[in-house]
């Protein structure tokens, strides 16, 4: 909630020269090109070991001295040697956290897992970890470009609203490509910059997509969402190429969520039972009772065949698939166990194949597990529409977009068609990157706004149902950049103010809703402290609660899990895609993955996570 740049006083240079208050810079001046002597390999082996410190101190052997002026006037909360701690909520390409941020002297040094949040516990991830040395990146973008030369925030902001209403006036499409935005402000954002333009749509898109989960779900009249899981709550835990501790969706929480379904002590002397079924070995594998390697394209064998076993205990259709099985009776046994544990039991699976996940779902459906061990259409988590991002690289090559906005996302890069995305990208009259550096996307745009660190910005999140967070900034903007949403608010023609925009925004929509009064200034600042708010909604979903009842994209279902899912996708329309993906098969087969440290490879310029050795093989 405080921002360091309000403490800092006017300071004079040692020559009596004024700086120019634009010109401050937190650090200090930073040296030339001329100053800045070639480096030698003594200088090389320090950046080996890359650190705050080393990367300041190692630049060079001969950096030019820069001398520390102690504070004029000390602000009240600052300490010299003394830490200050800010709740805040951590968004690193697609992974979100509540943390706990250390700062000395108004500098971030530390992420720390949030004690008090019911969803993420005190747990992170090497990704949330590593997000303190990407604010300090030298890589990052400095200033706004256009056409690739240093340009200013009202220019920029000036010439994307005339481009923006020349492509309205003209009934050319203009697309807004994010990733997962989750947060009722956030939201409104988008949909001010709609109102103001009906030719932009919004495409959310991710590099690691969950599109295939949460597209059985809405086909199955359970909400275009993402299902809860509650590893915590399970006897039984069965993953198909899920690695949930590791890489898929939101690892922190799923890891705090399967520690307590593990402790023996505070479950009475027994933990839960975890089954796996991977093609390659992961970090939940390692960590499985049983572990069954299985080639991915027979994956869906796996899970019809879960499914029969069961379908046949229960009395419900079989899928008509080849009868399969994994080390003589392991699809047999784990079925067994499931049956046992009815209602107990939680079945995930990561492959994003929509006919894959649906027979999953109604394995979760005949185990009678939805509302137990998991619940429908409660997370909003990786909403990316795989569909409809392919559908905009079709519409772009065939000239029908005008414009593409894109934030925080590098399809040129991540595509499997990045290729042809960037040709088409080449030929539209409005391309715009917000993006914290130049990437393989942004030097083909025409515009490139720089956008905050996450440690730098206002943001807020609706990751759960009744789950809220905020972000606060852990220091003030190292460089010229704003959050993306302040870039939404100037297009639409908004005073691109963020914070007021979000602080107004809660108090007209989220703590109505929250109903709990003692004022919204009280109610915002215990938000601010603590990082997070949890409400009570008692049906519909909180996004739309939240947002004054503005569509979300996340609908509540209307019926439940017993009722829709036999006819979510016809039988035999899951036996025949199954049987495809079988028919694949052969003496080689590549499985590409996601690792712990890289991810989607959007933090791939964060040297501590380049130097992390994998978890499982030490590499």
């Amino acid at each position: 909630m405080k921002k360091h740049s309000q403490y800092w006083t006017e300071l004079g240079r040692l020559k009596g020269e004024e700086i120019k208050a634009e010109e401050w810079n937190e650090f200090g001046p930073s040296p030339s090109e001329d100053e800045v002597m070639q480096p030698t390999r003594r200088d090389f082996l320090k950046v080996l070991g890359f650190s705050i410190s080393g990367a300041v101190a190692a630049a060079c052997s001969k950096t030019p001295v820069r001398y520390a002026v102690p504070y004029g006037v000390k602000p009240p909360e600052v300490d010299p040697g003394i830490p200050n701690w800010y709740s805040t909520t951590c968004k690193v390409g697609g992974e979100t956290t509540t943390v706990l941020v250390k700062t000395r002297e108004g500098r971030p040094i530390k992420i720390e897992g949030h004690p008090t949040t019911p969803v993420y516990g005190e747990g992170t991830t090497a990704f949330t970890q590593a997000a303190v040395l990407s604010l300090y990146d030298s890589g990052r973008l400095r200033y706004p470009l256009k056409g690739g030369k240093k340009t200013t925030w009202k220019t920029l902001d000036k010439e994307v609203r005339q481009a923006l209403q020349q492509l309205n006036d003209a009934g050319k499409e203009v697309a807004l490509i994010t990733r997962t935005v989750t947060g009722p402000a956030s939201k409104a954002t988008i949909e001010l910059l709609k109102a103001a333009y009906p030719n932009v749509r919004h495409v959310v898109y991710e590099p690691e997509s969950a599109y295939a989960l949460w597209k059985a779900h809405e086909s199955a009249g359970l909400g275009a969402a993402l299902p809860d899981f509650h590893f915590d709550k399970a006897d039984v835990i069965v993953g198909l190429d899920a690695d949930f501790l590791g890489t898929w969706i939101s690892p922190a929480e799923f890891t705090h969520r399967y520690v307590q379904g593990r402790d023996v002590d505070a479950r009475g002397g027994e933990m839960s039972l975890h089954i796996q079924f991977e093609g390659l070995m992961s970090l939940t594998g390692s960590n499985a009772d049983l572990r069954f390697p299985v080639r991915p394209e027979l994956m869906g064998k796996v899970a019809a065949n879960l499914y029969n076993h069961i379908a046949r205990k229960a009395g419900a259709p079989t899928l008509q698939v080849e009868a399969f099985e994994v080390a003589g009776n392991a699809i047999a046994h784990t079925a067994d166990a499931l049956w046992k544990h009815r209602g107990k039991g939680l079945v995930v699976c990561g492959v994003n194949d929509v006919a894959v996940q649906t027979i999953v779902l109604k394995i979760n459906q005949l185990l009678g597990n939805y509302g137990h061990t998991l619940t429908a259409g409660a997370s909003y988590q990786n909403l990316s529409d795989d569909a409809a991002m392919a559908a905009l690289v079709e519409a772009m090559k065939k000239g029908v977009v005008g414009g593409v906005i894109m934030v925080d996302v590098n399809p040129v890069y991540s595509l499997p068609n990045g290729g042809d995305f960037a040709k088409a990208l080449q030929k539209l009259s409005l391309s715009v990157a917000v993006a914290d550096r130049v990437d393989e996307t942004a030097r083909h745009c025409r515009y490139v706004a720089p956008l905050a660190h996450p440690l730098e910005s206002w943001n807020d999140f609706q990751e759960k149902k009744n789950y809220l967070s905020v972000a606060q900034p852990a220091i003030t903007p190292l460089w010229d950049s704003r959050e993306y949403q302040a870039g939404l608010l100037a297009w639409a023609g908004e005073k691109p103010d963020f914070y007021s925009f979000l602080k107004n925004y809660w108090e007209a929509h989220v703590y109505p809703a929250w109903g709990k009064g003692g004022g919204f200034a009280k109610f915002w600042r215990d938000v601010v402290h603590e990082g997070w708010v949890e409400m009570a909604y008692e049906s519909g979903n909180a996004a739309e609660d939240a947002s004054g009842g503005q569509a979300t994209g996340n609908a509540a279902p209307t019926e439940s899990a017993d009722e829709t899912v036999r006819e979510a996708i016809p039988d035999a329309e899951l036996a025949r895609r199954v049987n495809e993906m079988a028919k694949q098969s052969g003496d080689l087969m590549l499985q590409l993955y996601s690792s712990v440290g890289m991810r989607d490879g959007s933090q791939a310029n964060n040297p501590w996570l380049h130097e992390m050795p994998d978890p499982l093989t030490k590499v």
